[in-house]
């Protein structure tokens, strides 16, 4: 009998993580481990039968790559959606949607990887506790003084989506010093340059997209077509023309630039 998690273990762990974050009892005031504990006993309870127990570290692990992947075919699955014709069902979504992450995915050897987590998908998709956890940036907060001093977790596992930042410095309502003055006045005086700097990792990480944007087109032209369903191969097809009309008009526009500087 094989140890690692199959298909259904898989939707299975997924349909546990939803029941502990919408568990109306213990709401979102959990600690990470609280709610992992919390799916781990609820998946241990559900698991099939003759498959072996699983903890809460080796589930909390395993959810990780599931929420990876699911939250890439999310968003290549609304590409699809966005740009299909009527009349189209689900069935040709999907496979369009699984040929975009193959496109847009790398595995070990080189090649596209293929979605192997349709059933978590579907268990996942429209629930709210997981929208709110995507939108959230999958739970992860940026730590406080008083996360550090109360020795609380930051959240990193969707028990707490919706937890507030504390401005330490004025919730106490106490009068500005001469310190924090003077801290305030130089944050003001530096803004100028701030302002540079950020324009510069503004250019910078332009440039990478740009770099990145290149490379995608390249893999878009180079695609396997061979088992490709009509649908997944039309989508690819407008995918293709969508990239030679903005490059042509982009080749256009710096043609009309050239020349207006020569004429000047």
């Amino acid at each position: 009998m094989s140890l690692w998690m199959n298909d259904m273990e898989n939707e299975l762990l997924s349909k546990a993580w939803v029941a502990a974050s919408e568990d109306p009892i213990k709401g979102s005031g959990q600690t990470s481990t609280t709610f992992w504990d919390t799916v781990t006993h609820r998946f241990n309870e559900i698991k099939p039968e003759g498959r072996p127990q699983r903890t809460a570290r080796a589930l909390e692990s395993k959810f990780a790559d599931i929420k990876h992947a699911v939250s890439k075919f999310t968003g290549c699955y609304t590409q699809v959606q966005d740009l299909q014709a009527s009349g189209t069902n689900i069935d040709d979504v999907e496979d369009a949607a699984r040929a975009l992450y193959f496109k847009t995915t790398t595995s070990k050897t080189g090649s596209g990887r293929n979605f192997k987590y349709m059933g978590c998908w579907r268990v996942l998709r429209d629930k709210p506790k997981w929208e709110a956890y995507r939108e959230n940036g999958f739970g992860i907060k940026k730590s406080t003084k008083h996360s550090k001093l109360t020795g609380e977790d930051n959240n990193l596992d969707g028990s707490k989506l919706f937890s507030s930042t504390v401005n330490l410095e004025s919730s106490e309502g106490r009068p500005q010093g001469a310190k924090a003055a003077k801290r305030k006045r130089l944050s003001t005086e530096d803004m100028p340059q701030a302002s540079v700097d950020m324009g510069g990792l503004a250019a910078a990480i332009d440039r990478k997209a740009n770099a990145q944007s290149i490379v995608a087109n390249l893999q878009l032209f180079t695609t396997p077509t061979e088992n490709l369903t009509p649908m997944a191969l039309r989508f690819l097809e407008l995918q293709q023309a969508e990239v030679i009309a903005e490059l042509e008009l982009r080749a256009a526009s710096r043609m009309q630039k050239l020349a207006d500087s020569q004429s000047n």
